[in-house]
């Protein structure tokens, strides 16, 4: 099932089938992928009512514990395929998750409750490395006329942190002028997210350095969103300039 930054509404689901998940013995995989483990308040979230009852049954994927997986194989592209023991050694499996737009994948959910959901750090990183970084605009708002300032705003739970956010940002630089100005308005409760992503962020100078580093070295996790951040913020490298305002930003570059 998806973990707390997705808003599938898993509790509901298990409104109808709780019982005869109980009586099946089922038990449950968090699939975060690389995220980390819920919260009490996301465990709330995601369970709602029947948190206390299955809390004991609940497994939270970590896909950084190799020992914890089993190799299948590799994938057609050369992908070692690693995925979550209890996964693999489960007669049936019922994924609750929720088919959504995706910015740059065109469609998310569905297979990805497996890989990356339930798979080990190493074999997502390589699947990742494979993935084209285009977008299908199957879902879009036609305007009159794009603004010299647009609010965008990441709804819950997206806005969980700015790793997150950044899905917010995209649809919303559509709608933005050449040197406009965009407002991200994300509460980002965790903070940035992942600290590989804004290690390498921060690791430079300027936006240019950090561009000239992923391009030059960088091939782990995390790159599509990496870049996808300084053409925002430094949008005149990739042929546009755009003004990125958000105050998580500032506060997370501030204080390193």
């Amino acid at each position: 099932m998806n973990d707390g930054t997705r808003p599938t509404p898993t509790k509901y689901v298990l409104d109808i089938i709780a019982d005869d998940l109980a009586k099946a013995g089922a038990e449950f995989i968090i699939a975060t992928g690389v995220h980390r483990g819920p919260t009490e308040e996301e465990y709330t979230f995601i369970f709602g009512k029947h948190y206390l009852r299955f809390a004991n049954d609940v497994h939270v994927h970590d896909a950084r514990k190799s020992d914890e997986m089993v190799y299948l194989g590799t994938s057609g592209q050369g992908t070692e395929m690693y995925i979550n023991r209890l996964g693999y050694k489960a007669d049936k499996i019922l994924v609750i998750g929720s088919v959504e737009l995706h910015y740059f994948a065109g469609y998310t959910g569905g297979r990805k409750a497996f890989l990356p959901g339930i798979a080990a750090f190493s074999t997502i990183e390589k699947n990742h490395s494979h993935a084209v970084d285009k977008a299908n605009e199957v879902f879009t708002s036609e305007i009159s006329e794009k603004a010299d300032i647009v609010i965008s705003c990441a709804k819950y739970p997206m806005d969980i942190d700015l790793y997150q956010s950044q899905k917010s940002i995209e649809n919303g630089k559509l709608a933005l002028k050449p040197d406009g100005i965009l407002i991200l308005v994300a509460s980002c409760r965790d903070g940035v997210g992942e600290s590989a992503y804004i290690d390498l962020l921060s690791s430079c100078d300027s936006p240019e350095a950090v561009i000239k580093e992923i391009l030059a070295t960088y091939t782990g996790l995390g790159i599509t969103k990496r870049q996808r951040w300084l053409k925002c913020v430094y949008g005149h490298r990739f042929g546009q300039r755009q003004n990125l305002m958000t105050t998580c930003w500032r506060i997370s570059l501030s204080a390193r």
